[in-house]
């Protein structure tokens, strides 16, 4: 409301001041100041409505004091009053309001003793209002006070203080509301000086009347509890209540559930956190206070809950309050850092919902335990020179922090301080240590020594910088590095009194001389790289589909097995991702300048696919294989000290661009080189070229040849035929590797009808050999067909002919003989040989064509029976075994080999 005074009659007040301040000083003097005039303001407007207060505030809102003079600044005070029960208005709150224009004015409410109720906002001259004191009577027509007061404007509204729960336009809350059981209610915009009740809608035909509501002279509001009240329907009838039957509002029971995550707790360390969920059925946001039965006191419970968790401390009722929370979890611990520890016991704590009835109970057993300290487990750690180190550092009790120091300065000339800043969820924390990187300072902090992902995703944290290391030293010799742990934060006080300690030792690194190469299909070499743990699936796959060959069919994957060790190191320093983008990195850089320091020109590694001279011949260019435009794949088994570099000989592209046809066939040496300085142990400032007959020779060097040849399939049979009948089996060899699949294709000749078609897709075995069952049943005796061997690497798929035959009746002989004692399947020789060739004289039964002695000559690349192995073409380079993948696997994998080549042998 707006009160225009213009009209009224008041004394004529003049306020003009001019002040002029005049200071002279050693230097000189300040001129004259001047400001603009202020006045009190003569014209006001303000908006005050319906609130709750705010932080103990109400807004008044839309405030302007202006002046008659248009160059004045108006002065004027925005004062809050209630009406107490004599009619007087008692001031509760005043604010500053001058050159307001259009504001919203924050006024403190320091008198709530007319709450709740009716507020009215005055906005005064500041020449009018006078003294204004909070508690007093607002100035009036009192002959004890000062003259009556003309205020600029004013307005009234109903304001709501915290002591109520909820409060509702009753419009409002005749719109299907939900309010809680146990709330207090105020209801606003009804009737002054008007009787209500409170009724509960059973059904059409039945209301009770459960509450006589009214509201008080000039007062708007009334106000219930729902504390006892039942769940149900609810409505206010009465003069100007919007309630009835059909327009209602419900109260309804609130629950909560409140349980603790561990039944049992520490009351020091780690071990001491915890939390507790609460879960409300109807809420997802209430109010809560705790308490524990005066087992603990109001401090006792805010640093269980943490400060910044608790709204309000009740030392008389020994409880917090946590204000309004969620559903969900609140985090506790029981190790209290501002009293002693809490002592050890059963607690029981209440979770009551402030503004209803909800209220659950959650029990918790707190254990003393002891300060605990820390360890190494395994205390004796064995690596090579380079390596990455694991360190499993290990906590007991109530330990959940400390040091770790890696060496010792004074003894060995290198030390590492790394600081244990939490265990977080575990026990046990591993760290790893790159024995390679260490007292590098080009390596970045975060690649020398670093926590386990796991930990780290289980709240684990450590600290270490370069600031912690000795720097400027070459690659750590080999030797004996002591490990010591404490839960001190100081470096030196773990030294001197370790809880415990433990020994690294490091032996020299070395590189084999030997590469050994592997055969492996295209699927089967992505099923093991794309696998979780590459390592294990690579094991897994040894002697079944992953195979040692020296021969490779073009398009399947060659594994390069390289025996080196120290080499993890240097790799993690690359600071790439994967074990293949780590070595792509070190073959094409000098990882840390050492080879540059050193006088070294190349990178940190080197491997080199280049042809031979026998495969290019004479007088010709060998060519070298483009490593970066040809697909490989890197793994690298620090356990066994093994780097296996897959590449893919469909993809192979040499440096000058030639690619391999599909019928090429070429012979390849691999060579592997460790060329970095630091590696090495090469330092310029101690060693010079003079030194050594040449650079190159202080590298270490790793050789094996391969070919690569033209993918073959061959039959056992030629022609193929079978009888008609089911579980006919089709059988050959291939040089694709082990895990390839193969599809045969059956499909009936021009002149047989009716036509018949069929496929078998099948896997080839360890040993080349692939078979394909298939039923013939439907078929007739003379039906002619092709069966063919198809897979995308093969230039021309393979295909022999064959012809169904009859079932014939056993012969005198024993064998399924036809009058000459043939068995209607193959060309059998005189003595009735059941075999699926053509067999000698002697009865030989093997699926190939033998001589007259029963061996296989050899000249064809075949089985030659004198001692076992391959003989011919793919007798002298290519040895099915396992060698490199541990003893044991070795030695049951060989055995297998040469199993599996004595059935074809016999």
């Amino acid at each position: 409301m707006t009160n225009d005074n213009n009209t009224r009659k008041k004394a004529n007040a003049v306020f003009f001041s001019v002040i002029m301040v005049l200071s002279m000083v050693a230097v000189g003097f300040a001129g004259f100041a001047g400001s603009a005039a202020a006045v009190d303001a003569d014209n006001g407007d303000l908006t005050f409505n319906d609130q709750e207060l705010v932080d103990e505030e109400v807004t008044i809102s839309n405030v302007t004091a202006t002046t008659s003079g248009d160059s004045a600044d108006p002065e004027a005070t925005a004062v809050v009053t209630y009406t107490n029960s004599t009619d007087d208005e008692i001031v509760a709150g005043f604010a500053d309001a001058n050159e307001s224009d259009g504001d919203d004015i924050q006024v403190a409410i320091d008198d709530d003793s007319g709450f709740p109720g009716n507020h009215t906002a005055w906005l005064f001259a500041d020449s009018d209002v006078g003294n204004v004191s909070v508690g007093q009577k607002l100035a009036g027509s009192d002959p004890e006070n000062e003259s009556a007061l003309v205020d600029l404007a004013n307005e009234s509204a109903l304001v709501v203080d915290e002591s109520f729960d909820v409060s509702y336009d009753q419009a409002d809350l005749h719109t299907g509301e939900l309010i809680y059981q146990g709330q207090e209610v105020l209801v606003k915009n009804l009737t002054a000086s008007q009787s209500y009740t409170l009724q509960e809608f059973v059904d059409t035909d039945t209301t009770r009347t459960r509450v006589q509501l009214s509201t008080g002279t000039d007062e708007t509001f009334t106000t219930f509890t729902t504390e006892g009240r039942n769940s149900a329907d609810y409505f206010i009838s009465g003069s100007g209540s919007n309630g009835s039957e059909s327009v209602i509002f419900e109260i309804v029971t609130q629950e909560l559930t409140a349980e603790f995550d561990e039944d049992s707790v520490d009351n020091r360390g780690s071990g001491a956190e915890t939390f507790v969920t609460l879960e409300s059925d109807l809420r997802t946001e209430y109010p809560v206070t705790v308490s524990a039965d005066g087992d603990l006191t109001a401090e006792e419970l805010e640093d269980i809950f943490g400060a910044s968790n608790v709204e309000s401390l009740d030392e008389d009722d020994d409880e917090i309050s946590l204000g309004t929370v969620s559903d969900g979890d609140v985090d506790v611990d029981f190790d209290d850092v501002d009293f002693d520890e809490i002592d050890a016991g059963d607690y029981e704590f209440t979770f009551s919902v402030d503004d209803t009835s909800a209220e659950d109970t959650a029990s918790v057993t707190v254990k003393d335990v002891g300060e605990g300290e820390l360890d190494v487990n395994p205390s004796s750690i064995t690596q090579q020179q380079g390596d990455v180190v694991a360190i499993n550092v290990t906590a007991s009790e109530a330990a959940s922090s400390g040091t770790l120091v890696i060496g010792n300065d004074e003894d060995v000339g290198y030390q590492a301080n790394v600081s244990i800043d939490d265990f977080g969820d575990n026990d046990e924390i591993t760290i790893y240590f790159n024995s390679y990187a260490a007292g590098n300072s080009s390596v970045d902090a975060g690649d020398t020594i670093w926590l386990d992902s796991d930990d780290a995703d289980d709240d684990a944290e450590i600290s270490f910088t370069d600031a912690n290391q000795t720097l400027g030293i070459d690659q750590l010799d080999s030797g004996d590095y002591e490990l010591a742990v404490s839960t001190s934060s100081s470096p030196s006080d773990t030294l001197e009194t370790p809880d415990n300690i433990g020994s690294l030792f490091l032996e020299e690194r070395s590189t084999a001389e030997t590469i050994n190469t592997w055969t492996v299909s295209d699927n089967v070499a992505s099923e093991i790289t794309s696998a979780d743990e590459p390592v294990d699936a690579l094991n897994e796959r040894v002697g079944e589909n992953v195979t040692q060959s020296s021969t490779i069919a073009n398009g399947d994957g060659v594994i390069h097995q390289i025996e080196v060790s120290g080499l993890t190191g240097l790799l993690e320093a690359t600071g790439e991702d994967t074990d293949a983008a780590q070595f792509e990195e070190a073959l094409t850089t000098n990882v840390v300048g050492s080879n540059a320091e050193a006088g070294f020109n190349g990178n940190s590694l080197d491997l080199r696919l280049r042809e031979t001279r026998e495969s290019v011949g004479p007088n010709a260019e060998l060519r070298t294989v483009n490593l970066s435009a040809t697909t490989f794949d890197v793994i690298v088994d620090s356990e066994t000290d093994n780097l296996y570099v897959i590449v893919d000989t469909s993809t192979v592209e040499f440096e000058n661009d030639d690619t391999l046809a599909s019928d090429e066939e070429v012979e390849l040496e691999a060579r592997f080189r460790v060329q970095d300085a630091r590696l090495l142990e090469f330092n310029r400032a101690e060693e010079t070229n003079s030194d050594v007959e040449d650079l190159e020779d202080i590298y270490q060097t790793a050789t094996g040849m391969f070919d690569i040849v033209e993918p073959e399939g061959d039959f056992a049979q030629d022609p193929y035929n079978v009888t008609n009948a089911e579980g006919q089996m089709i059988e050959g060899t291939t040089n694709l590797a082990p895990g390839t699949e193969v599809t045969l294709r059956v499909r009936s000749g021009d002149d047989t009808r009716p036509a018949f078609s069929n496929a078998e897709t099948t896997t080839v075995a360890a040993d080349g050999t692939w078979s394909a069952e298939f039923d013939f049943s439907e078929q007739n005796a003379d039906d002619e067909y092709t069966v063919t061997l198809r897979n995308s690497l093969f230039a021309e798929n393979p295909t022999v002919d064959g012809t169904v035959v009859e079932t014939i009746v056993d012969g005198d002989d024993g064998s399924d003989d036809g009058d000459d004692g043939d068995d209607g399947n193959v060309t059998d020789g005189e003595d009735g040989d059941d075999g699926n060739v053509t067999d000698g004289e002697d009865g030989d039964d093997g699926n190939v064509t033998d001589g007259d002695d029963g061996t296989d000559d050899g000249s064809d690349g075949s089985d030659d029976g004198s001692d076992g192995s391959d003989g011919g073409d793919d007798g002298g380079d290519s040895e099915d075994g396992t060698p490199g993948f541990g003893a044991l696997v070795a030695l049951v994998a060989l055995i297998a080999a040469a199993l599996l080549a004595t059935r074809r042998n016999e």
